[in-house]
């Protein structure tokens, strides 16, 4: 099989010829390789002798520590095969010319070496983490001028979107623009996500995003430029509604909000998306749609499709 170029699906086992090692000679595989099960390496050695990183060909790299991607971690995670395993990241070392990388269900393992080298992620469009709970940081991505997706799901100890951002980097109009290809970005169950970045400037801007959905991460209380930004979805999280009124192009606004963000009375800025289309509100408080006697902004005719729910 030492000729094979195709192998998308490997389960790794603890059986004889089921080990990661069988990949070694394996020189010419090529498009997408998932491989599950992880959690069942017995060494580091192992994951060693596979030489992932000699793939050149493999364009799409899937990691998981399940049998399937219906499978989830376990928060119980046996905390005493936890530093053996960090071994055996640190030398999966994908190819750098992936353009799609899945990592789910690692639990309690750190980020490994190799996801914090820039030069892995050259040709990356899309990256996807899943119950990854002990990632402190995200990989040096937001310069990249190639990455379109970015899914986030579950890394509990993630308190910043980017780190390490050179404060002489030039902005655009006062503000820094950071991941300036990204398209979609879907951030779910983040607690401790409170940050954008980790140096104080005066803004951030997503200078070509599209498509923005974030859920359940309740620290989080604000939004930055996008000046593009058409489909927005927020649902329980502590970003008021009034402060959206920046994203000017919004042409989709889904958003169920949190009691907890403000026991005062807020107006909606609706007047201040001219081009939306869809609108869906749920558990506004104190919320109230702007008054038409009060107001010198011209109707909204864009909207095709409403609905408010205050409870």
């Amino acid at each position: 099989l030492k000729n094979l170029r195709t192998l998308t699906t490997f389960v790794v086992d603890t059986k004889d010829g089921c080990g990661l090692e069988e990949l070694k000679d394996l020189h010419h595989l090529g498009g997408r390789l998932e491989l599950f099960n992880l959690k069942a390496i017995q060494s580091g050695s192992n994951a060693r002798e596979a030489n992932l990183h000699i793939q050149e060909n493999v364009t799409e790299l899937l990691l998981h520590w399940c049998h399937d991607i219906f499978e989830y971690s376990d928060h119980d995670f046996d905390l005493d095969v936890v530093d053996n395993k960090k071994e055996i990241v640190e030398f999966s070392l994908p190819p750098s010319r992936l353009e799609t990388l899945q990592v789910w269900g690692s639990g309690h393992i750190e980020m490994s070496s190799w996801m914090k080298n820039p030069a892995i992620f050259l040709c990356l469009k899309e990256l996807h983490m899943s119950e990854c709970w002990r990632c402190k940081d995200l990989p040096p991505l937001w310069q990249s001028v190639s990455l379109e997706s970015l899914s986030l799901s579950r890394l509990d100890n993630l308190t910043t979107l980017s780190s390490g951002i050179d404060m002489a980097v030039p902005g655009c109009n006062g503000s820094l623009e950071i991941f300036p290809k990204l398209k979609k970005m879907h951030l779910h169950y983040l607690p401790n996500l409170e940050k954008w970045m980790d140096n104080e400037v005066t803004s951030v801007m997503f200078p070509e995003l599209k498509e923005l959905k974030i859920y359940n991460c309740p620290k989080l209380v604000n939004i930055p430029k996008a000046p593009i930004l058409r489909e927005l979805d927020i649902f329980q999280c502590r970003i008021a509604l009034n402060s959206l009124s920046h994203l000017a192009a919004l042409s989709q606004l889904n958003y169920v909000g949190d009691w907890s963000v403000s026991k005062d009375l807020q107006v909606i800025p609706i007047r201040s998306w001219p081009s939306l289309v869809t609108l869906a509100l749920a558990s506004l408080g104190n919320s109230l749609l702007p008054d038409e006697q009060q107001t010198t902004m011209p109707p909204l005719e864009s909207i095709q499709k409403l609905s408010i729910w205050y409870s």
